[in-house]
C-alpha cells in the first residue's frame, strides 16, 4: 500500500521582513521526501509534484523521528492536512513479475 499526497506551495509571511518562507512542517517534509538515500521508503510521484510513502511502517518508525518530535504516521497526515486540502488516495501496488507493477488506486480518507 503507498501513500500519495500534492506537492504544496503554501509559504508562511515572517512579521519582520515580510518575506515568503515556507513553514517548518513543509520544509522538513521537503526535505525528507527529497533525500534520495531514502527513494524506497518515500520519494517523489512520477509528476514530481506529489510524493508517495511506499512503506509507511519504515516511514514512521525510521524517518519521522528524524524530522518531528513523534513517529505517528496518522500525526504527519492529519499535520500535513492542515497545510494540503486535497483528496488524498491510496495506491495498491501490486507485483506482477520482477520489476513490473500495476497500480490501483482508490479515493479515500
Amino acid at each position: 500500500m503507498a501513500f500519495t499526497v500534492d506537492r504544496c506551495e503554501e509559504m508562511v509571511f515572517t512579521v519582520e521582513s515580510q518575506k515568503a518562507v515556507p513553514a517548518p512542517f513543509l520544509t522538513k517534509t521537503y526535505q525528507l521526501v527529497d533525500d534520495p538515500l531514502t527513494d524506497h521508503i518515500v520519494s517523489w510521484g512520477d509528476d514530481e509534484t506529489s510524493f508517495v510513502v511506499w512503506r509507511p511502517p519504515e516511514f514512521s518508525r525510521d524517518l519521522l523521528p528524524n524530522y518531528f518530535k513523534h513517529n505517528n504516521f496518522s500525526s504527519f497526515v492529519r499535520q500535513l492536512n492542515t497545510y494540503v486540502s486535497i483528496s488524498l488516495s491510496l495506491s495498491l501496488s501490486l507485483s506482477l513479475s520482477g520489476n513490473s507493477k500495476r497500480s490501483l488506486d482508490s479515493t479515500s480518507l
